[in-house]
């Protein structure tokens, strides 16, 4: 059995927002799209049919990896965190010493950290 992942309430609420738009939006279109282009005939030359299975293929995959990261979560609420040293969920400030600039940064799960947005992974 794997070992769960760490992940905020809003990292988890994302993950089911993006397997249900995967699941209810996606792949019904693309699954409507192969089926359109199976009805005109010669599949073998058919570009709309070869890209929209392989298309179904990717969205399938990508729904098989998020169930699996669902299904591992432990889904951590960020607001009951102990602040007294550096956590999952816990917000850190840093300093860099030759510029003595601050940069924060929360520390979040390996499927919901993103430099970008100023979370980093608590591993």
């Amino acid at each position: 059995m794997l070992d769960p992942v760490p992940i905020s309430k809003t990292g988890f609420s994302k993950l089911k927002e993006e397997l249900n738009r995967l699941e209810t939006v996606e792949l019904p279109e693309v699954q409507r799209t192969v089926a359109e282009a199976r009805e005109l005939g010669d599949l073998r030359e058919n570009g709309a049919y070869i890209y929209g299975r392989e298309r179904q293929g990717f969205i399938v995959g990508q729904i098989r990896e998020l169930r699996g990261k669902i299904n591992r979560s432990d889904v951590v609420d960020c607001t009951k965190v102990q602040c007294d040293r550096a956590d999952f969920g816990t917000v850190v400030t840093l300093l860099d010493l030759h510029t003595n600039e601050k940069i924060t940064y929360q520390l979040l799960g390996p499927d919901e950290a993103d430099f970008d947005e100023g979370s980093i992974g608590v591993t």
